[in-house]
């Protein structure tokens, strides 16, 4: 269930350990990485566009759609999402730029060189422009989007989310850009590395990870759906965290050889599909009865075990008994929350409820084993 991590990092958790996952996982990130990192190549002589187009990137299109068209997973919704708002953001930035480039004249436009550089022939605006959007602004943008759901930053807070995505097109992005402006050999610089193109520069940068939160926070919803999950815990929240925000931390994390040693009770007939999730039908005698008069704490969607159906108020052995007269319980969920857990319960195929009440429940036994 999780990944042993440092004492002194966040832990790591792992809801599914399938390597197939992770090898298509890297199929994605290595297809949003290598064009802009091919760049950084092709400056300093490591290797050419040209290369790295026929014999690499070219191959990874074709597996990524491989893979997400004969082998699905819902995860591919989110990459999707990455590489939409990717061309928006990007999109975005070129509304600012393009003016100061053709416009104003402040600095040169290097696509045409990259397109050639694509092509191994003379400048090409047009492949340069689809090295930029299709390559850098959709490949910049998956990572963080993968980067984003196994931190949970939907979870966060807007502006500290917005942090996260400017933060992430700022730091490695324009700082790999500038360091390879600056650095490169004599008559390989991108563009004239002065305080202007560097101005110029950082502002698109900070458009394109804006434009990135708020992409990522309208797609939310789809983090559920990812496996992994870094988890901070509250000992490491900073001054003025909300630790609500926060997934709940998981028992014995400081001990983890021993929590082989606990054995909890089977749950698993608490994932049965509901059969019919808008008119249930009911599965024991008296229940619709029970109900009305308040003696059921189950809700109208969710079945009790097999083996209890006709056993009245009597649940598992390994669980607390629900006294009698127990009634429902109404709780006020915000949109996304509720989004959110309808994207679960359709990928687990059972009803909110059952998805609801099985947190709940392992959130309780989590704690009564702490």
């Amino acid at each position: 269930m999780a990944a042993i991590a440092s004492a002194h990092a966040a832990p790591v958790y792992l809801r599914d350990r399938r390597l197939w996952w992770f090898l298509r996982l890297h199929v994605h990130l290595a297809l949003g990485g290598l064009p802009v990192l091919g760049i950084t190549g092709q400056v300093f002589g490591l290797l050419t566009l040209h290369w790295l187009a026929l014999w690499v990137l070219i191959p990874l299109v074709v597996a990524s759609w491989a893979v997400a068209t004969f082998d699905p997973d819902p995860v591919d919704r989110l990459v999707l999402a990455g590489v939409l708002w990717g061309l928006i953001a990007v999109g975005g930035y070129d509304v600012f730029r393009l003016p100061t480039v053709y416009g104003a004249h402040l600095w040169g436009d290097f696509f045409g060189m990259v397109g050639g550089w694509a092509t191994d022939g003379p400048p090409n605006l047009f492949v340069g422009y689809i090295w930029r959007y299709v390559g850098d602004g959709c490949g910049i943008a998956v990572p963080f989007f993968c980067l984003a759901a196994a931190l949970q930053a939907g979870t966060w807070r807007r502006s500290r989310l917005m942090a996260l995505s400017i933060g992430y097109a700022v730091i490695p992005v324009w700082g790999g850009l500038v360091a390879t402006d600056a650095l490169a050999p004599a008559g390989h610089a991108l563009f004239p590395f002065t305080p202007t193109t560097a101005v110029l520069s950082l502002i698109g940068h900070l458009v394109y990870g804006a434009l990135l939160g708020v992409g990522y926070h309208a797609n939310r919803h789809l983090e559920n759906l990812w496996p992994v999950e870094f988890r901070l815990t509250p000992d490491r929240l900073g001054r003025g965290a909300s630790q609500s925000t926060l997934w709940p931390d998981v028992p014995g994390r400081h001990q983890r050889s021993k929590r082989t040693q606990v054995s909890a009770p089977d749950r698993s007939w608490l994932l049965q599909p509901a059969h019919n999730s808008r008119h249930p039908e009911p599965e024991w005698d008296g229940q619709t009865a029970a109900r009305r008069n308040g003696e059921s704490a189950w809700g109208d969607e969710f079945p009790r075990p097999p083996e209890q159906h006709t056993s009245g108020h009597h649940l598992d052995p390994d669980w607390d008994q629900v006294p009698p007269g127990a009634g429902h319980g109404a709780v006020d969920f915000p949109p996304w929350m509720i989004e959110s857990l309808d994207q679960v319960a359709r990928h687990h195929g059972v009803a909110r409820e059952s998805i609801i009440k099985m947190w709940i429940a392992e959130r309780l036994a989590q704690d009564s084993l702490a």
